[in-house]
C-alpha cells in the first residue's frame, strides 16, 4: 500500500539519523537493515534488546523507544487493514506503554477498539482524543458510535452525550455533526456528500453508514459502507481503508451467521434497487417504496432477508451473491437502471433468479432491452403501443394464483399503464390485475406515451387491459411486472401492497402463505419515512391522511 510505504519511509530516514547520531548503534543498524527490506517484524526484533536495557539513562534505549513506536504505529496500522483487529490493538497498546504521552492523539487505537466490540474503552480513547483534537467531528462520531453500543447504553443516551463540535470546516462535517445529534436526517447528508461530490461523498456515505449501524439498520449501513469504499476519494486514506475492513468485518459476519459463504439455504435473499428522484415528494418516491416494501418483508415471518440499494445498479457487483430475486423501481426508458447491464441481469436471470419490475421501471426501450424484458418479465411498455394515464381501475375479478392470495377486490387511482407488449400468444404469461380503462384515459393526442391508433381501437372493442402479470420463464425462473406505484401514499392501500409482496416472494421461489404476506397497517408517519426528496413547504398531512384513509400515526404520538 502507498500509504503503508510512506510510514515505512518515515520511519527508515528517522532510523538513519538515530543511528548516525549514537555510538552505540549495532541494533539500530541491524533494524535499518530490516526496514530497508520492508521487514517491521525483524526491525523491531532487532530493537528489543535496547527496549529491555536496565540503563534508562542510556541515549540509544530513548531513540530506540521513540523509533519502536513508530513502527508498531505503522504495523498497527497495517494489522488493521488486514482486519486483524486484535493484533493491532496490541501495537497500539505497546506503542502506547513506550510512549505514553502519545496516548491521547491516538485515534487510530480507538477505531481498532470499536471492531473489536470494546466500545467502552473505545469510548474513552475517544473522550480523550478530544482533549487533544477538540474540533473535530469524525471523533466526536466515533465516541457517539461506542457511547451507542456501550452495555446497556442506548442511541439517545449516545446523543446526549455527544461531543460538541463548532468548528471543523470539512464538508459535509457540520450536518454529521447535526444528524448524530438528531437535528439532520441520514438523507440530508447523503444529499449534500452526493452534491459535494468527490471527498465530501465518500464522508457522508461512511458515517451515514456507520449511523444506520448504531441504528440497526445494518443492511443500509453496509450499502453506504460498500459506497464509501468504493469511492475513489478513499484511496490512499486511512479512512477509506476503514471503509473497506468494515466491510469485509461486516460481511464475514452475515456470512458466520447464514452458515455457508452467502446466506442459508432456507433464505431467500430478495435485493430492491431503488432508482433516483424524479417525479417531485410523493410520486416515484423509490427509495421510501423500497424501504417500505423491505421492511414488510422482513418483518413477514417468511425466510427472507430484504436488502435495499439506493440510486439504481449497485457499484460493488458483490450485491448480487447469493441474490434469489430482484426488484427494480426506478425510472425507466433510456434511463433505465438496467439498460448498461443487460449481460450482468441476463446471467442472474438463467440462474433462476426472479425478477420484479414496479411502475416506470418496466418500461423499456425497443430493441435489445425490450425483448430482454420480454424473456425475463414477460412484457413491458413499449413506447408508441403502450399509454400512461392515470385513472381509477376496478379490480373485481382476481385470478387464482399465488400472488392473490389474501388479496381482496380493490379500486385505486394511480398512473396504471396499459397496452403493454406482450410475449406472442402471452406465452407462460398469466395476468394478475385487469381492468377496463375509461375512454377518457385516451383524451390526450397521439403521442410515444399518450396514445396510438392500436390502443385506441382497443379501447374501443372493449378489451380488457393487463396492469399487473406474472410469467414462469424457460429456465424455471419467475418474473413480475406491475404498472402502478406513482403516487407513493397508494402503499397504504392492503390490497395494493399485500398483491405485489406477494409478488416479490413468489418471484424469490418462496410459497405465498394462504392469506398472502402478513403484514401489518401502514400510517401516514410510516410513509414519510426515508424520504427521496424534500418535504414542500405547503405539504398537507392531514389533507393526504383524509384522502387516503390513514390511521392516526401512533409511532409519532398522534
Amino acid at each position: 500500500m502507498i500509504v503503508f510505504r510512506i510510514v515505512l519511509t518515515a520511519v527508515l530516514l528517522s532510523l538513519t539519523a538515530a543511528a548516525n547520531a549514537t555510538e552505540s548503534s549495532s541494533e539500530l543498524a541491524a533494524a535499518q537493515e530490516r526496514l530497508r527490506d520492508g521487514d517491521l517484524d525483524g526491525a523491531l526484533s532487532c530493537l528489543e534488546p535496547l527496549l529491555e536495557s536496565e540503563r534508562p539513562s542510556d541515549a540509544s534505549q530513548a531513540l530506540a523507544s521513540a523509533l519502536a513506536s513508530r513502527i508498531l504505529h505503522a504495523r498497527g496500522e497495517e494489522h488493521f487493514r488486514q482486519g486483524r483487529i486484535s493484533a493491532s490493538i496490541a501495537d497500539f497498546n505497546r506503542q502506547i506503554q513506550l510512549q505514553p504521552q502519545r496516548e491521547a492523539e491516538h485515534w487510530q487505537r480507538g477505531i481498532a477498539l470499536y471492531y473489536a466490540g470494546d466500545f467502552a474503552a473505545g469510548a474513552q480513547q475517544f473522550k480523550l482524543h478530544q482533549t487533544v483534537n477538540p474540533q473535530d467531528v469524525e471523533n466526536a462520531a466515533w465516541h457517539f458510535l461506542c457511547e451507542s453500543r456501550s452495555s446497556q447504553a442506548t442511541v439517545e443516551g449516545a446523543r446526549e452525550r455527544l461531543i460538541r463540535v463548532t468548528r471543523d470546516p470539512r464538508a459535509p462535517m457540520s450536518q454529521i455533526q447535526q444528524m448524530y445529534a438528531g437535528l439532520m436526517t441520514p438523507e440530508e447528508v447523503l444529499q449534500v456528500g452526493e452534491k459535494a461530490g468527490g471527498e465530501a461523498q465518500f464522508y457522508a456515505d461512511l458515517y451515514v453508514g456507520l449511523y444506520y449501524e448504531a441504528l440497526g439498520r445494518d443492511a443500509e449501513s453496509l450499502e453506504l459502507m460498500r459506497n464509501a469504499a468504493d469511492n475513489p476519494a478513499a484511496r490512499d486514506n486511512y479512512m477509506g481503508d476503514v471503509a473497506r475492513v468494515h466491510v469485509a468485518l461486516r460481511t464475514d459476519a452475515t456470512e458466520k451467521e447464514n452458515g455457508d459463504a452467502t446466506k442459508s439455504e432456507e433464505t431467500r435473499k430478495i435485493l430492491l434497487l431503488a432508482g433516483e428522484p424524479s417525479h417531485g415528494y410523493g410520486a416515484h418516491d423509490h427509495w421510501a417504496g423500497c424501504n417500505l416494501l423491505a421492511q414488510s418483508l422482513n418483518n413477514s415471518g417468511l425466510p427472507i432477508e430484504a436488502q435495499v440499494y439506493r440510486s439504481g445498479w449497485p457499484r460493488d457487483p458483490k450485491a448480487f451473491d447469493g441474490v434469489d430475486c430482484v426488484v427494480m423501481y426506478g425510472d425507466g426508458g433510456g434511463g433505465h437502471m438496467v439498460t448498461t447491464h443487460l449481460k450482468e441481469l441476463d446471467a442472474l436471470a438463467k440462474q433462476g433468479v426472479g425478477i420484479v419490475c414496479l411502475h416506470y421501471a418496466v418500461e423499456a426501450p425497443k430493441g435489445p432491452t425490450g425483448d430482454k424484458f420480454l424473456e425475463w418479465i414477460g412484457g413491458y411498455f413499449e413506447t408508441d403501443w403502450s399509454v400512461n394515464p392515470h385513472w381509477t381501475a376496478h379490480f373485481n375479478d382476481l385470478p387464482e394464483h399465488q400472488i392473490t392470495r389474501g388479496v381482496k377486490p380493490f379500486e385505486i387511482n394511480d398512473e396504471w399503464y396499459y397496452h403493454m407488449r406482450f410475449r406472442d400468444e402471452m406465452r407462460n404469461v398469466t395476468p394478475i390485475l385487469t381492468a377496463l380503462p375509461p375512454a377518457e384515459t385516451l383524451s390526450r393526442p397521439d403521442g410515444s406515451h399518450s396514445g396510438n391508433p392500436a390502443v385506441r381501437a382497443a379501447i374501443k372493442r372493449g378489451e380488457p387491459q393487463h396492469v399487473a402479470w406474472a410469467v414462469v420463464r424457460d429456465d424455471g425462473g419467475r418474473g413480475f411486472g406491475f404498472t402502478g406505484g406513482h403516487v407513493h401514499w397508494n402503499w397504504s392501500d392492503p390490497n395494493f401492497r399485500k398483491l405485489v409482496l406477494n409478488a416479490i416472494v413468489w418471484s424469490a421461489g418462496v410459497e405465498v402463505p394462504p392469506e398472502g404476506v402478513s403484514d401489518e397497517p401502514k400510517t401516514l408517519a410510516d410513509l414519510e419515512a426515508n424520504p427521496d426528496e424534500e418535504i414542500p413547504a405547503d405539504f398537507d398531512r392531514e389533507e393526504i391522511r383524509k384522502s387516503f384513509s390513514l390511521p392516526p400515526d401512533i409511532a409519532a404520538g398522534q
